[in-house]
């Protein structure tokens, strides 16, 4: 006699594996999303620390842009004055030591899931002097990016005097401090 089907055992033992494996798994989905995150965030500070280094190195103000809040947004980087980084070829800086202008600027796109909110100050622009690598305006800025839907947030804060840090807003996140 052939039996089709499972038996009883059978189905307990499979819900008990799929249970275990639930568990293990969404941890791991938080943890790409909270990577993602402070992938955003370490970009913009590379950005930041760029813009700041490229003006002290070339002795001329440089021109770091955040355009968007929430899901559309783009950053990058100019010694021409502020640029629309929205627009390819548009942010472009020749580093100390080339010829040739490079491109340097980020958008959502490489970030999905991230939304961006700039603290509104100067049209999303800091400019950096060229003497110290110091904030033109003498104005912190910050800016925090934020994950869905689990609402892990990262914020970059640049104080007067040019310096950035980065922290996890409501907690810390990866190896970075809660502000």
């Amino acid at each position: 006699m052939t039996r089709d089907g499972f038996t009883l055992i059978e189905l307990l033992v499979t819900i008990a594996v799929l249970a275990i494996l639930v568990t293990v798994a969404i941890p791991a989905f938080n943890q790409i999303e909270q990577r993602r995150t402070i992938g955003a965030a370490e970009d913009m500070l590379n950005h930041v620390q760029l813009a700041r280094t490229e003006a002290i190195k070339q002795g001329r103000n440089i021109f770091l842009v955040s355009e968007g809040n929430g899901g559309e947004w783009c950053h990058g980087i100019s010694s021409q004055g502020p640029c629309s980084c929205s627009e390819t070829g548009s942010c472009s800086l020749v580093l100390a030591g080339n010829e040739e202008p490079s491109e340097i600027r980020t958008s959502n796109e490489a970030f999905r899931n991230i939304a961006m909110e700039s603290d509104g100050v100067n049209d999303g622009v800091i400019e950096f002097d060229s003497v110290r690598g110091t904030l033109l305006g003498g104005q912190a800025r910050s800016i925090t990016f934020t994950s869905s839907p689990n609402n892990f947030q990262m914020r970059l804060e640049v104080n007067p005097i040019g310096r950035p840090r980065l922290c996890g807003v409501d907690r810390p996140l990866g190896a970075y401090r809660q502000c």
